[in-house]
């Protein structure tokens, strides 16, 4: 199966609906920028065959697999539209199966998001960046890696994360490396301030050596 990032690997149910308003992703859209000028989300002609990278969720309601999620291929632009939002209705790991609605389609990595919002009712977001420095540092800042031969996208990265998650050093530091997906990594939180303030605490702490 191709490795590219970017690329979508799960079955898609894809209803194209209007559905999502500017209230609803106006938090997320604010500190997805911010991410956006960090360099952890973003679209570069030098990085990643110059595809769009990193996304950004939060949960949507009491659902387990209900959650808003940036569109697919939208990491150029930093600030995105709410057309540019997918809302993901359902999500089954096992299965590699995704639903959604909107007037885009569900970013590459929305079978990790579900994964995680499926492991714990307390996490209301979740962000995939992608930073060398985090992803350089990972082992000698001690944190929790999925399996180097684990692509992202995947079953077997869905259930990676269900393994990595039982670990407890996963669940007090809220941020896990993808080993076998180059500078991917992933941070969670109760809501966007605490996913995005994690991550870009490890980054201040990567940067700093």
């Amino acid at each position: 199966m191709e490795q590219r990032e970017g690329v979508v690997k799960f079955r898609l149910d894809f209803h194209q609906k209007r559905c999502i308003t500017k209230e609803m992703t106006a938090e997320l859209n604010g500190w997805r920028h911010v991410l956006h000028r960090l360099g952890l989300i973003g679209q570069e002609p030098e990085r990643y065959q110059g595809l769009g990278f990193g996304n950004i969720s939060c949960r949507t309601s009491d659902a387990r697999s209900s959650f808003l999620i940036s569109g697919t291929q939208t990491g150029k632009s930093p600030f995105l539209s709410c057309s540019e939002y997918a809302l993901v209705t359902q999500c089954d790991p096992l299965t590699n199966s995704v639903s959604s609605m909107g007037l885009t389609k569900p970013s590459s990595e929305a079978l990790t998001h579900g994964q995680l919002y499926l492991l714990d009712v307390t996490i209301g977001s979740v962000v995939h960046a992608h930073s060398p420095e985090i992803w350089n540092q990972a082992e000698a800042m001690g944190l929790p890696r999925t399996p180097r031969d684990v692509a992202y996208g995947t079953v077997e990265m869905a259930l990676a994360v269900d393994e990595l998650f039982s670990l407890k050093s996963v669940r007090n530091c809220r941020l896990f490396v993808m080993d076998g997906h180059q500078d991917g990594v992933v941070s969670f939180g109760s809501n966007i301030e605490e996913a995005c303030g994690t991550m870009i605490a490890a980054l201040a702490s990567a940067v700093a050596g």
